[in-house]
């Protein structure tokens, strides 16, 4: 195995037009995947965060020391248009040619279609079951209507990081061989998390829910969850006195459990909606706001979300009560 390292390493500093005489200087979209690359990295360089996890990704306005950082950077990890849109014109604009990689375009993770209806179907599949959804990827679907939030799926960030040391072992074959160890390490400490989260949801699996945006797609169909809706499908959009039946119906006529709020988005948003309406609050995080960067931030934004839906779902008297 070893040998066969060392000749990939060979070769790379052969093939590869991209090769740097130093670690590259590698420029991540948000937390979530920027935690993935520290992993990746971890002991040779940290890679610099684009967009602080309290923002929203969806819809920014790129400072001009943002795009300052776009065009030093030699390796640009990010989702894709479909989550970050105000960046397409940006790199498009770049004055050098940098390695820029659109997660969305990865063959070997899944990507997922984004719901068009606020109310979903019970969901009874889970990542131990193999569904005729489980594999679609862009060949399936229009990445304009993709679900852009891939990195909450342990599969995906699975290969994200194997992706993403691939990558670094061509722009820098001499560390090539920390990187896939840093890989390994992070996909088996993966599995045990995986394992670890399987085990704290196993007794929440029926019980029904809602969320404010379309964001958690991946986590519930991985884990098998019985999410029954969202306030929005897209977190930036108004919420209309039509809508706002719309989701009480949903919340008594499948009989939700909890609703859960987002940092990145005023309480009030979700507050006025909730006035007497019997259910409980939580907190769910896709982007770990409060997570600190680094190589272990992946593993914990998959554990607070665990925790988060169990505090609510199976022991309801801990959240806040809407009903009074």
């Amino acid at each position: 195995m070893r040998t066969f390292i060392a000749l990939l390493t060979f070769l790379a500093t052969l093939v590869s037009p991209y090769a740097y005489a130093k670690p590259p200087n590698v420029l991540v979209s948000i937390a979530p995947l920027h935690s993935i690359v520290s992993a990746v990295t971890e002991g040779v360089f940290t890679p610099s965060l684009l967009i602080p996890a309290g923002q929203s990704p969806h819809h920014l306005s790129l400072a001009p020391s943002d795009a300052q950082r776009l065009h030093k950077a030699d390796f640009i990890l990010w989702v894709g248009p479909s989550l970050e849109n105000y960046l397409v014109r940006p790199l498009d604009n770049l004055s050098r040619a940098p390695v820029v990689l659109a997660l969305e375009h990865v063959a070997s993770l899944t990507i997922l279609p984004q719901r068009e209806t606020i109310e979903w179907p019970e969901h009874t599949h889970s990542h131990d079951e193999h569904s005729d959804h489980a594999h679609l990827h862009e060949h399936d679907i229009d990445l304009l209507t993709s679900d852009p939030h891939l990195w909450l799926s342990p599969k995906n960030a699975a290969q994200i990081a194997q992706v993403v040391s691939e990558h670094l072992v061509l722009l820098d074959p001499e560390n090539s061989l920390r990187y896939l160890k840093n890989t390994q390490d992070f996909q088996a400490r993966l599995k045990q998390v995986d394992t670890n989260i399987s085990n704290v949801l196993s007794d929440i699996k029926t019980m029904p829910y809602m969320v404010f945006h379309d964001g958690y797609q991946y986590f519930e169909q991985y884990y098998g969850l019985n999410s029954v809706g969202a306030m929005h499908l897209h977190p930036d959009s108004s919420l209309s006195v039509k809508r706002a039946h719309q989701i009480r119906d949903i919340i008594q006529g499948r009989a939700a459990v909890c609703i859960f709020k987002e940092p990145q988005f005023p309480d009030a948003m979700i507050t006025n909606l909730l006035d007497g309406v019997a259910i409980k609050v939580g907190v769910l995080d896709p982007l770990g706001a409060n997570i600190e960067p680094g190589p272990s931030g992946y593993f914990s934004l998959l554990e607070q979300l665990s925790t988060n839906l169990n505090a609510c779902l199976n022991d309801p008297t801990s959240q806040e009560d809407r009903s009074e």
